[in-house]
């Protein structure tokens, strides 16, 4: 395994001209602009702001392993290591010892301000050799990094400068010269006006950093580097390698039959990708008097609540916080405080229980011997990368590497991979990371020798899977093959069914927008325009850039907080020439769904209550007592009328068999799957519509029950409400077709010889038009469709 450059371990130094030329504006007083872009700002304050903002990256990836240190030449006072020892570095001052970034540096930095004396850069550039060669040592594991930030108005003696470049390149540090106005041709930005001195440093700065060896040295201009800061940042980690071990078979019985069945290899673990986060924000709070804030601390109160329906284990209280801070808290509490009494408890008297359904199964320390693990990943099996589903994975994905001190385990370990991409199959591990865990199974695919992205070895990719029991699989009805429930034909034409001119229409629109030809490359060639690779998170990165900006401003309200950087909204919208490609293909698609413009209000979610069993007060009662009653009877020799009395919320516990009633009554509840029962079909299928998005399922259990309810001639005006209601509901909400054909089943068996209540028809005719079939321009008003007219819905209720 080839050795890996380890992030962070970088020393880096700046050094910054503080000569009077620093103390000149960036730009002329009469232009306006900026802050953002140095308007208003002299070159010294926009210098200290390149450094600031590098300083506070180091900050934010929070490295024990990053240092920095702070040099200004050109001060009226000489203070470095190197002058103590040898005369002739005067004017030049260690302000900041090489250490952990932190803000202290920050304010250190905006204290200060240009001097009046001039100081030599590459006697500057020789002190910061110096300084960070004392404090490294002979660590050569250490990167080295050395930013010198200068105007360049000052004569400089350039004597010697082959031997600093010689020692550069000796050390391999970085060097990088930020020059205030410098020309950047790469940008294309060229300063005008330009004096002569400035010329002559500036060329001999590029001659400077063309000695250094490549990649070791680089001349920019500051406001580009400070917008290339702006640019989202990738925070790079690297991940310490884990030692444990790889088993094949089963030691126990491999030395029992004194077989050679069992392998174990040296192997190591790592992260391969990580989870980015947004700095955590904390509660602050002022001292009384002190003018000050600090951190809250928090302690934790235990308590119970009784009184209430539900009991909760503890509550985190803030120290120090005052009835103020917890107000917000307060006011989101439903239940009246005097249901709900706090009783402290101590933690002693606490006792883990693990919970099973609805009780609380108590857990003593100890009661139950913990399983006994031993550090390693076991190999169970293989499996064909056929047969994974990728939607399991869980967490991040790891490395898994042989040992870099056993040639042995390197070659065993780099058979098992090529095998493995040979059969195309991946290996199923239970993986325990130290003695005692709880273990975890996942699979390990092989990456084998070659590939450069995965550090040119032989190596696995492991990634976590869930147990058989966290798995649970949830079956939906099909949106395309619809049948007849009383034939049980196949429908084929429907309004929820595309038709052959739908599905082509959304063919087109959907290659139309196709966005991997949407861009041209350097070459001239198409390619995508969307790259997972520069698509950042532009909540992570705009959070940093707020905290950022809130750090280096003292006055938000003057300097706002600029707009986010390009590069974080530059996939927000669809590219035009994509949109202008699409015109055509939306315009059919348009045509084909009858898509029109109209005002549509979503109705607020109904404040609701949850109960014990996770009902809802407004829900029907029947809902949430029986679940044989939702889901149907199990087949069996159960009574089923047994179960229809269960569900009565009035007559628990008393005999309700109808069958051996001379007249049956409605059942409270509903038939085996079914919301709406017969007895209050009106109130339940109101308490569907508020419970939530069971439009559809309401609209086909209130057709069913009212067909049944039709036979009962006193309840006729019962049903007209019903019918009224059920007509309302399918025209706002695209049931349309629903209620058609509950008014053609209707007819057909009211208008029926031997039907039971004859009276029906007739007073659902003198309804007229109005509790008819809807009509196109009825489903209109509301979005919805409809194929009926005025004449045909008349002609339908008057027959």
């Amino acid at each position: 395994m080839p050795p890996r450059e380890r992030a962070g371990y970088t020393s880096n130094i700046f050094v910054i001209d503080v000569s009077p030329s620093m103390g000149e504006p960036m730009f002329p007083a009469e232009d306006s602009g900026s802050p953002e872009e140095g308007y208003g700002l002299t070159k010294l304050e926009w210098a200290l702001e390149y450094v600031i903002r590098k300083i506070q990256e180091f900050i934010f990836t929070e490295r024990k392993t990053e240092e920095c240190g702070v040099i200004l030449f050109g001060t009226d006072t000489t203070n470095n290591k190197v002058n103590d020892e040898h005369d002739g570095y005067e004017n030049i001052v260690e302000l900041v010892p090489l250490s952990a970034p932190t803000t202290k540096i920050i304010d250190m930095l905006r204290t200060v301000k240009p001097e009046g004396t001039i100081a030599e850069p590459l006697d500057a550039l020789i002190v910061a050799i110096q300084t960070q060669s004392l404090h490294l040592g002979n660590k050569k594991a250490w990167k080295r990094r050395i930013t010198l930030v200068t105007y360049g108005e000052t004569e400089c003696n350039f004597d010697d400068w082959d031997r600093t470049a010689s020692k550069l390149g000796e050390l391999e540090i970085k060097t990088s010269i930020i020059g205030v106005g410098f020309d950047d041709e790469e940008d294309g930005f060229v300063e005008e006006g330009k004096s002569k001195v400035k010329q002559v440093n500036e060329e001999f700065w590029h001659k400077f950093i063309s000695h250094l060896p490549e990649g070791l040295g680089m001349v920019g201009n500051i406001s580009l580097a400070i917008a290339s800061l702006s640019s989202p940042q990738l925070k790079s980690t690297q991940s310490t390698l884990a030692s444990t071990w790889m088993r094949l078979g089963d030691r126990e019985t491999a030395e029992a039959a004194g077989s050679e069945g069992f392998l174990e290899i040296p192997i190591k673990v790592a992260k391969a990708t990580s989870a980015a986060k947004p700095l955590s924000m904390k509660k602050l709070h002022k001292r009384g008097g002190r003018g000050a804030w600090h951190a809250v601390g928090l302690q934790t109160d235990y308590v119970v609540y009784e009184g209430g329906e539900e009991e909760e284990e503890s509550k985190p209280k803030a120290e120090g916080e005052d009835e103020e801070m917890r107000g917000e808290e307060d006011e989101e509490r439903t239940e009246p405080e005097n249901e709900r009494q706090e009783v402290p408890v101590e933690k002693e008297e606490l006792v883990k229980a693990y919970k099973y359904g609805a009780t609380w199964v108590p857990c003593e320390e100890g009661e139950f011997e913990k399983l006994q693990t031993t550090k390693g990943m076991e190999v169970i099996g293989f499996v064909p990368e056929s047969k994974w589903h990728r939607e399991q994975a869980l967490g991040e994905v790891s490395y898994v590497y042989p040992s870099d001190t056993s040639a042995k385990a390197q070659i065993q370990f780099s058979a098992i991979v090529q095998v493995m991409a040979e059969k195309g199959v991946m290996m199923t591990v239970r993986y325990v990371w130290r003695d005692g865990a709880d273990p975890k199974v996942g699979v390990c695919k092989a990456q084998p020798l070659g590939s450069v992205e995965w550090g040119g070895v032989d190596c696995l990719l492991f990634v976590q899977m869930p147990f058989a029991d966290d798995v649970r699989k949830y079956k939906f009805n099909s949106l395309t093959d619809l049948f007849d429930k009383k034939t049980g034909e196949r429908i084929k034409e429907h309004s929820t069914l595309p038709t052959q001119e739908q599905q082509s229409a959304m063919d087109d629109f959907v290659d139309a927008m196709d966005l991997m030809d949407a861009t041209q490359d350097e070459e001239g060639n198409t390619a995508p325009w969307f790259d997972p690779a520069l698509s950042f998170n532009p909540a992570l990165h705009r959070i940093k850039q707020a905290l950022f900006h809130g750090a280096r401003v003292a006055d938000p309200e003057k300097n706002p907080l600029p707009p986010p950087h390009p590069e974080l909204v530059k996939y927000f919208t669809t590219p035009e020439n994509v949109l202008d490609r699409a015109k055509p293909a939306i315009e059919r698609l348009k045509k084909a769904m009858n898509i029109k413009k109209g005002k549509f209000s979503v109705p607020p979610k109904a404040a609701v209550s949850k109960r014990r069993n996770g009902a809802t007060a407004d829900a029907p009662e029947y809902l949430y007592e029986s679940v044989e009653d939702i889901l149907g009877a199990t087949t069996g020799t159960g009574d089923s009328n047994s179960l229809l009395a269960k569900t009565s919320p009035k007559g628990k516990g008393k005999d309700t068999n109808n069958a051996q009633l001379p007249t049956p009554s409605p059942s409270v509840a509903p038939e085996p799957g079914r919301l709406i029962s017969l007895r209050t079909p009106l109130k339940d299928f109101e308490g569907l519509l508020e419970a939530g998005d069971l439009v559809s399922k309401a609209v086909e259990d209130m057709s069913a029950v009212l067909l049944q309810v039709a036979t009962d001639s006193q309840r006729s005006e019962e049903m007209l409400e019903c019918m009224k209601a059920m007509r309302d509901k399918a025209k706002e909400e695209d049931e349309v077709d629903a209620y058609q054909q509950f008014m053609i089943d209707l007819k057909k068996e009211a208008t029926r010889k031997d039907f039971s209540n004859p009276d029906l028809w007739p007073l659902i005719r003198r309804q007229g038009v109005k509790i008819s079939w809807i009509t196109v321009k009825e489903a209109e008003g509301y979005g919805s469709q409809s194929s009926v007219n005025d004449k045909e819905s008349r002609k339908f209720i008057e027959e």
